[in-house]
């Protein structure tokens, strides 16, 4: 879970400031559900729910964008075999 929260962070914080946005705060609480698959106990999907701020109160109409993008591009939810959902939080 931490791994897939960072990794979304990371990118994100990368979309943002390619879109020229200041980030003042972000958080995350991830949630994962656990099941037999396959004759295993494994993640079968994960949530994220970050929460971000930032400084033009503007640009808040494109965090759903930045969050597509950055989901889109995260190497580690890419990497996964199972759905990783973005729900953003409110901040």
């Amino acid at each position: 879970l931490a791994s897939l929260m960072q990794c979304h962070f990371l990118t994100f914080m990368a979309v943002a400031s390619k879109s020229g946005a200041t980030v003042l705060s972000y958080r995350d609480q991830a949630s994962g559900r656990l099941a037999l698959k396959d004759g295993r106990m494994r993640f079968v999907e994960v949530t994220l729910h970050p929460a971000v701020t930032l400084a033009d109160a503007a640009q808040m109409a494109r965090l759903a964008v930045f969050h597509d993008k950055a989901h889109a591009n995260c190497f580690m939810a890419n990497s996964v075999n199972f759905p990783v959902r973005i729900e953003p939080a409110a901040s």
